[in-house]
């Protein structure tokens, strides 16, 4: 959470709501925010668009770290998409660390967590419903040069830039 005293300026960038369990804990997150970021500020959100016509189900990776040094041994962590549904607007995503010569470590840790996902409707849907943003552009962070070209049918990882208007409700 943040700390209303101390407020967040004019800039503030969160990863994703994707962990967030619904569209109502969305609403509330970006109420939370407006009411922390000075009028005027800019809040970049990391969010997944789908919009698939049906569940997908082959594994794909997202992404893998190069080995990092963890006292005197290493630790390297792989993202793999392995099921996306716009049905259930969720993404199940497996999530495996491995690690060498760390001390009390695990050599392998494996999870799988589902986030939530959306369409461009829903994400005007909630806008409207937490209230006082405006939507100034929608980067697409898939392609080269991150560009600015709204939700264009198939991209997924997208920077959404909001500016904080007037007074949440």
């Amino acid at each position: 959470d943040l700390v209303r005293s101390r407020g967040l300026g004019d800039v503030y960038k969160r990863q994703s709501v994707g962990h967030l369990p619904d569209d109502n804990g969305v609403v509330r997150h970006l109420r939370s925010i407006h009411t922390h970021l000075r009028p005027g500020g800019i809040y970049l959100l990391g969010i997944t668009v789908l919009d698939l016509p049906r569940r997908q189900e082959w594994p794909e990776a997202l992404f893998e770290s190069d080995p990092v040094a963890v006292g005197q041994g290493t630790v390297t962590v792989k993202y793999t998409s392995l099921w996306r549904d716009p049905a259930l607007r969720r993404e199940r995503i497996a999530l495996e660390m491995h690690s060498r010569g760390v001390p009390n470590g695990p050599p392998l840790l494996r999870e799988q967590y589902d986030l939530l996902t959306f369409a461009p409707a829903d994400l005007h849907r909630i806008l409207a419903q937490a209230g006082g943003w405006h939507l100034l552009a929608i980067h697409d962070m898939t392609l080269d040069g991150f560009p600015d070209h709204g939700f264009q049918p198939g991209c997924r990882g997208v920077t959404v830039v909001l500016r904080a208007e007037g007074v949440s409700g």
